[in-house]
């Protein structure tokens, strides 16, 4: 089969949209099916990551926030270069392409996936995937209103790095000896500097928790945190823009950060987690999370009070302390083989 990705990265739109959509087509590369990306914008580390796989990448010049004719057409042309005249499908990841798009997408493709958390608008397509957790009563709405569609929702077809299930494996058996590390990260934006905030905290009042920390390149406080990973180096070890998140989240018992892509795979190795929401669409599975028990939700970003993440981060490590192994409920919700499952789904649509 032959699928297109079409989805984008940048500094402020960050990197899940585009993690996702790779973990996917790495998946699919093991069966042996072809791929490609259509970008308008992306990071350079991303199309490193497409270039090592030897995934083709089609730079999109005439593309604004809805996918046009002019679009279509240069597609086209770039799938013309590999005799392809029709696609199987086409997987869409980007908020700021709507529906108007969907029928358009037809003249180049057999099927449209979307990857989707928002339900503003009806998409017109075959499978639609949205890895949130949700509440009953809105995933029985969203299967109403897809009754023609093939629907995926939870965190069971969360789209993860391969290499999360055989962690998680590992982590359902695996006793936990000594002391706890802490797992922190914000993702691609911090324009609160949570992840500096959060650092201090600990330094000032749990001086012996070791902390591993991932921040992207252009973090407001890179230096002052390569500072203070220099100052204190048996407390912080920091890691910038890493390919991959999963082994160093492996040696981690507790985090603390935002929603996003990254929470699924915390719950995978069975992370208890603290949340901080630092976009609109985290808020809403947040809530649900927490109202199960399953995170502990302290708000949005600019809320956030130093007093109310310390009582977390002592309440939480008080709760690991008590137990030898990781939390179970968290890596029964997800388990790292959201892509097998999609792509089962897609063979059976095709």
């Amino acid at each position: 089969m032959q699928i297109l990705f079409r989805t984008n990265s940048s500094e402020v739109i960050g990197s899940g949209h585009f993690l996702r959509c790779f973990y996917l087509a790495q998946e699919m590369q093991r069966e042996n099916w072809q791929v490609f990306f259509a970008t308008s914008q992306i990071l350079e580390r991303h199309k490193l990551l497409l270039a090592e796989q030897n995934i083709p990448i089609f730079d999109l010049v005439n593309s604004d926030q809805n996918i046009a004719l002019l679009e279509i057409k240069e597609i086209s042309e770039y799938l013309s270069k590999y005799e392809i005249d029709d696609l199987d499908w086409i997987v869409i990841d980007d908020y700021r392409i709507g529906s108007n798009s969907d029928l358009l997408t037809k003249l180049i493709s057999r099927n449209l996936l979307i990857i989707e958390d928002l339900h503003s608008e009806y998409r017109n397509c075959e499978i639609i995937v949205d890895m949130n957790f949700r509440n009953l009563k809105l995933h029985d709405q969203i299967l109403f209103e897809y009754q023609n569609t093939k629907v995926l929702i939870g965190p069971q077809f969360a789209l993860l790095n391969s290499e999360i299930n055989e962690l998680h494996k590992i982590a359902l058996s695996e006793v936990c000896e000594g002391d706890a590390q802490i797992f922190i990260n914000f993702g691609t934006l911090d324009k609160f500097s949570l992840t500096k905030r959060t650092i201090e905290i600990i330094l000032n009042n749990l001086p012996r928790l070791r902390m591993k920390v991932v921040i992207q390149g252009n973090n407001r406080d890179r230096a002052l945190l390569e500072k203070l990973a220099d100052r204190f180096p048996n407390s912080i070890e920091l890691f910038v823009e890493p390919n991959s998140l999963t082994q160093i989240m492996s040696a981690c018992r507790l985090s603390v950060g935002a929603g996003g892509i990254s929470l699924w795979e915390r719950f995978s190795l069975g992370l208890n987690c603290i949340i901080v929401t630092t976009a609109s669409n985290q808020e809403s599975s947040i809530v649900d999370l927490n109202k199960q028990n399953l995170v502990s939700y302290l708000g949005i970003a600019q809320n956030l009070r130093d007093s109310d993440l310390l009582e977390s981060l002592l309440i939480n490590l008080k709760n690991i302390e008590a137990t030898d192994r990781r939390d179970r409920r968290l890596m029964a919700i997800s388990d790292g083989l959201g892509c097998k499952r999609v792509i089962r789904e897609i063979i059976e649509l095709s």
